[in-house]
């Protein structure tokens, strides 16, 4: 997951990645101070954790988003050969509800992860 902090001179935004779910969880396993040194003016930072937001991946969104039409395409083939060939017409409504709940789940997953983590503080 990516976290994001301020610079504490140019108050640029800095990025840092984690891989665990909450900050406590971070400041157990990795320390409660990440160092990141901020590419516009160079500066070493040192901050605590609990300084720290996630925001959404675009990474995941994208995921969905081909997931979804991805699923979609094959619920279009699985349909027509349903019509076509063996004559059903009363499971598209499941055939569509597929893709749907594969894209809402994703983006459903990553909306609890990034609540979990900004909404949970480490103790200073």
């Amino acid at each position: 997951m990516n976290i994001y902090s301020e610079c504490i001179k140019c108050s640029e935004e800095l990025a840092a990645k984690t891989l665990y779910e909450t900050r406590g969880e971070h400041a157990m396993r990795k320390g409660e101070v990440i160092e990141i040194q901020c590419a516009t003016c160079r500066t070493l930072n040192n901050i605590h954790i609990d300084e720290f937001k996630a925001k959404e991946s675009k990474t995941v969104k994208v995921l969905a988003l081909s997931a979804f039409i991805g699923t979609f395409v094959f619920a279009v083939v699985a349909f027509l050969w349903l019509i076509y060939e063996k004559d059903v017409v009363m499971i598209w409504y499941g055939v569509f509800g597929v893709p749907f709940l594969i894209y809402g789940s994703i983006l459903v997953y990553d909306r609890k992860r990034v609540s979990l983590f900004n909404r949970r503080y480490s103790k200073r």
